[in-house]
């Protein structure tokens, strides 16, 4: 059965998804793997980091809710290249160390590009790259090729940090390195990727056509409930871009070997956390990863929040985060293939995509800012601690969502009473 799911999956697209998904993000969130360098060259606080990314967030949270109305209107292919286009040329900018205020209007726009032309279209092009039974595998597997992908150029990234005449300068190379990456993606998929028929129509629709979708996706139940399980969990992954700096400001490790480190817990983990949740979701269901997976999160942050960083634990917790970043990437798969357990139709997969990231990304805009602010009123280990413990309850917050998804009518029948009621009928992803 597994073999016979496999075989309908459109796996050229899952390839282009995982190339120009594997890079598009690199720049936005360097914040995560070179803190220290970029906070060196562009002579700015804790506070001001956290300023920058917060407006990252705070675009991005306005963008996908229109994002997912493009997403139903315009060719996945032109979409996706509008955005890694505009990433490539906006990091060539950022290369130069503009001012502060001018690196505040460059995040705003990779906000836009990673989220108004981006992600709605990237989740419907893997909805339609697989049939009903493969979802959370086809989700699994992108999630897997796009951190392989992350992976190498990150690597590549910290050998030039590494090799640079110094941090600054480093950073600048790998500016350089992952500007030139989404350039290239960006056309490759502008070429060569299209919509698979086998699975949703290429006829796009009208605006009203859209907004009617709009106004079905409002009322699924299940909806509101995937964003609000998304958004628990999606804060508690965050604390994970405060861990290059408590491990070189606390853990002894130098800005390289750290660097070294974010990449493999960003991006080298994930291929094995995204393959282990996808098999796994369609195995059981995809609530079910996020139930546990939430769980394991939970206690791991707990633990991170107790166990003093030093030199002597610094190894209990290196292995504390590749556990912690396995079970988030573990879940990763299952946030829209839920979609598929809820019987939303993939006819407006964009519009309930739009909903959905609204609620599950306010934590780019929430996170960086209230991370900031702690780690500049509590120095040291009392302000990690203090992060790992807003992460634990993150964590618990989304084992409740995922409970009652999980359990209640909410979750299924309700939705597929609205689903019948819809004029947009039809399973959630059937052929044409």
């Amino acid at each position: 059965m597994s073999n016979q799911k496999n075989s309908h999956i459109n796996w050229f697209n899952v390839i282009l998804l995982s190339l120009g998904a594997g890079v598009v993000y690199l720049i936005p969130y360097m914040r995560g793997t070179y803190y220290e360098p970029m906070m060196e060259a562009l002579q700015i606080t804790n506070t001001q980091m956290g300023v920058i990314q917060g407006f990252f967030g705070l675009l991005t949270v306005l963008c996908y809710f229109p994002g997912g109305w493009l997403a139903d209107r315009f060719p996945a292919n032109k979409m996706l290249f509008v955005s890694l286009a505009g990433l490539g040329l906006g990091g060539l900018y950022f290369a130069t160390f503009p001012s502060f205020p001018v690196v505040v209007a460059l995040h705003v726009w990779f906000g836009i590009a990673c989220t108004l032309t981006f992600w709605a279209s990237f989740i419907r092009s893997q909805r339609a790259s697989a049939p009903p039974e493969a979802q959370t595998r086809v989700f699994g597997f992108v999630e897997a090729g796009r951190r392989i992908v992350s992976i190498v150029v990150a690597m590549l990234g910290a050998y030039l940090l590494a090799h640079g005449i110094n941090d600054v300068e480093g950073f600048r190379n790998a500016l350089y390195l992952y500007s030139g990456a989404a350039l290239l993606s960006g056309f490759l998929i502008l070429f060569f990727f299209k919509e698979d028929t086998r699975f949703v129509s290429d006829e796009k629709k009208t605006f009203k056509e859209i907004f009617e979708g709009v106004k079905t996706a409002f009322k699924f139940p299940a909806v509101w409930l995937i964003g609000f399980m998304i958004m628990t969990i999606y804060c508690s992954y965050r604390t994970q871009d405060i861990t290059t700096p408590y491990f070189t400001s606390l853990g002894g490790l130098s800005v390289a070997l750290a660097a070294t480190v974010a990449s493999i817990r960003f991006y080298g983990i994930a291929p094995i956390g995204a393959f282990l949740g996808g098999i796994l979701g369609d195995k059981s269901s995809p609530s079910s990863v996020m139930l546990y997976g939430s769980i394991i999160i939970a206690v791991f942050s707990v633990i991170f929040a107790v166990v003093p960083a030093s030199s002597s634990t610094l190894i209990l917790l290196l292995i504390v985060l590749f556990i912690f970043m396995t079970a988030h990437f573990g879940v990763r798969p299952a946030f829209y293939a839920m979609l598929e357990e809820a019987k939303v139709p993939i006819a407006v997969t964009g519009a309930a995509t739009g909903i959905i990231a609204t609620l599950a990304y306010l934590g780019d805009f929430i996170c960086p800012i209230y991370q900031g602010i702690i780690l500049d009123a509590y120095p040291g280990q009392l302000g990690y601690s203090i992060l790992f413990i807003i992460s634990c309850g993150w964590a618990i917050l989304s084992c409740v969502i995922a409970f009652v998804f999980k359990r209640s009518t909410a979750g299924r029948k309700i939705d597929e009473v609205y689903r019948k009621q819809s004029q947009i009928g039809g399973p959630a992803c059937q052929s044409e």
